[in-house]
């Protein structure tokens, strides 16, 4: 509970503002307007004390926080309180009536509350901080009380951001004015008040004058315009304006205008809340003002997604990876559980974006290896995470995250079941997820082809018709540039196709034949002279174990196929994978079949990592730490 303040008062996401701390103290008489910013409780008589709560402006920034009135009440209650906009304009009231016989001019005007203390906090750090004194002038009372002396006195560079907020509540008062005015002349005119419902009907805790009668489209039009801050804030006035301030509307406007989609913050709130465990209540109303209080407090985390060919590393608050690097080439195969080159690579990752391990969580994605559902394969995976635990907790990680690749890749897509179509570096894995658990019990198919083998091939058949290069990156450059997989090779074969593109240093390159049958050998691998199956038969045989599979959910889970990976970004290969599908499989299973593309290309798993780093409960929910860790490593494996 904030001092000074009635717990019930108080809003259940206080955790968007910070705990204060007191500063200073100072007299003023009655009446005294005191220009600040909310929030303010509803205030309450307490026998001879009337509470209630601001944040005054001092000359130099918002600082103050709670107000508390103290004094001879008498037989003269406490009225009101009066709220127009932030920052906002407090003054504290007395009763027009007097509750006496007497009708004089005096009884009239006799103060409410003679002396008033205020209890100045302030939510930045200890800091010196010069306080306006306040001359106030009381024709009720002889007795005149200054605040004490400021014992720091400013430099002259601390006036530019006094009169900067000077300037700053002068012209949001005007504002208000200008608002009062409009309103004024709207409920002027003939019909207008019988037409609107008003925003405040409940009196019984503040009076908001002629704000009272807002209508609530308008009352949340402004509160849109205030800011999520201010708007939470405005719900401690009244419990009226508290059940508007709640209103999924309002709050849903924010996360739609927020940094993430918010489709994306949605199925995040909604299926990733519980874990990997995945376990939802739909029956439980969703609150989205406690949505953004809780994202809006979950501190930021590094994201890592090392594959075999290439790694990706970033912040999860950024909008993409800030850093990329050739695994391959720099920290050989990570896939090895050695905890020498994984110290080395987490080493790089830290120093690239200079940074210490103790100051932020990890994710970590981890790479599709050892598919088979045999105990020496549950094992090896169970190494690999123990060895990616235990570095990082030995790097001081406060707390690591470490989940498949496969499943980020899905969770990017906003699925939580479905097929994940990875084309690697190395290999193609045909993966088959449930709930967010990779189902090795099913089985994984995984192929012999990825992007290196697509690029060799493409190098061989420029090097068959003279095609000069320098190296295997000009070969991929083109591959990525000018390769796509076409809806039919036959057809294809028949038609004259060409196609140019530049690349840096090394001139104008020109493909033909060239461009789609480097795509072609993911459905006909023997194109490339290789011995396997194609990639929509994988894809089938996968479709197949799940069906047969005993699983307590609907019979199309796996329907869903999400296509991942550099490769997978070649144009028309959704359209033709999906086309195969349902010339290969029965009506029973093609039916329902959706193929979506990577959804953000070749950084599909870091993104899903981003999308797990910013749900409300990611430090309880998905991290654990050293301790945890030490504890129960076997259950947290997943394996």
């Amino acid at each position: 509970m904030w001092m000074l303040w009635e717990p019930h008062a108080l809003t259940n996401d206080d955790r968007l503002f910070p705990r204060p701390t007191f500063r200073s103290r100072c007299q003023v008489r009655k009446n005294q307007p005191l220009v600040g910013s909310p929030p303010i409780t509803k205030y309450m008589q307490c026998d001879r004390t009337v509470t209630a709560s601001v944040i005054l402006l001092d000359g130099q920034d918002v600082l103050c926080e709670g107000l508390q009135l103290k004094g001879t009440v008498g037989e003269n209650p406490c009225r009101k309180l009066w709220f127009i906009a932030p920052p906002v304009l407090f003054e504290a009231l007395t009763d027009p009536f007097s509750s006496s016989s007497s009708s004089s001019s005096s009884s009239r005007q006799s103060p409410l509350i003679e002396t008033s203390t205020i209890l100045i906090i302030s939510n930045s750090s200890p800091s010196p901080v010069a306080m306006r004194r306040r001359s106030i002038q009381s024709s009720s009372s002889s007795r005149h009380l200054d605040p004490p002396t400021n014992p720091h006195p400013r430099r002259a560079l601390d006036w530019v951001p006094i009169i900067w907020h000077r300037i700053r509540a002068l012209l949001q008062v005007l504002v208000v004015g200008v608002l009062r005015k409009f309103w004024g002349s709207f409920r002027s005119r003939p019909g207008s008040t019988s037409n609107r419902e008003p925003a405040v009907d409940d009196h019984n805790n503040t009076s908001m004058g002629d704000l009272d009668c807002l209508p609530t489209d308008v009352f949340v039009q402004v509160l849109k315009l205030l800011g999520p801050k201010e708007a939470a804030r405005s719900g401690l006035v009244c419990k009226s304006w508290k059940v508007l301030v709640s209103e999924n509307r309002l709050w849903v406007f924010f996360l739609t205008h927020g940094k993430h989609p918010f489709d994306t913050v949605v199925f995040a709130e909604t299926h990733l809340t519980s874990g990997p465990m995945m376990y939802f209540d739909h029956s439980q109303q969703i609150s989205f003002m406690h949505i953004f209080a809780e994202r809006a407090i979950v501190p930021g985390s590094i994201i890592v997604d090392g594959g075999s060919g290439y790694c990706k590393y970033g912040w999860s608050k950024y909008a993409a990876p800030s850093g990329r690097c050739a695994t391959f080439l720099e920290f050989g195969n990570l896939e090895s559980p050695v905890h020498s080159r994984l110290h080395h690579f987490f080493s790089t990752i830290y120093s690239r974006m200079q940074v210490r391990a103790s100051s932020h969580p990890i994710i970590v994605s981890v790479p599709i290896c050892y598919s088979e559902d045999t105990e020496a394969a549950r094992a090896s995976r169970r190494q690999l995470r123990e060895a990616i635990y235990s570095v990082l907790f030995a790097m001081n990680a406060p707390a690591v995250c470490a989940i498949d690749q496969a499943v980020l890749a899905l969770y990017a897509a906003r699925r939580t079941s479905g097929i994940v179509v990875n084309i690697g570096f190395n290999v193609t894995s045909v993966v088959p997820i449930l709930r967010g658990k990779v189902m090795h019990e099913v089985g994984i198919e995984v192929l012999a082809l990825g992007a290196l083998k697509l690029t060799g091939f493409l190098k061989e058949l420029m090097q068959q018709r003279n095609i000069n290069f320098q190296s295997l990156y000009t070969v991929r450059t083109i591959k990525e540039k000018l390769c796509y997989v076409a809806p039919d090779y036959d057809a294809e074969l028949r038609k004259d196709t060409k196609r140019s593109c530049e690349v840096a240093s090394e001139g104008l390159f020109t493909l033909s034949k060239e461009c789609f049958q480097t795509g072609e050998i993911l459905f006909q691998p023997h194109i490339g002279g290789l011995h396997s199956m194609g990639l929509h038969q994988a894809v089938a045989l996968c479709m197949n174990h799940c069906l047969a599979a005993e699983v307590a959910t609907n019979d199309g889970w796996f329907k869903t196929i999400v296509l991942a990976g550099g490769t997978s970004c070649l144009p028309g290969l959704p359209e033709r994978l999906e086309k195969e599908l349902h010339k290969l499989l029965p009506p029973l299973i093609s039916e329902g079949i959706k193929v979506i593309p990577p959804p953000y290309g070749t950084d599909s798993a870091w993104f899903g990592a981003k999308i797990v780093s910013n749900v409300s409960t990611f430090r309880d929910a998905w991290c654990i730490t050293k301790r945890q860790f030490r504890q129960n490593f076997r259950r947290i494996s997943g394996d």
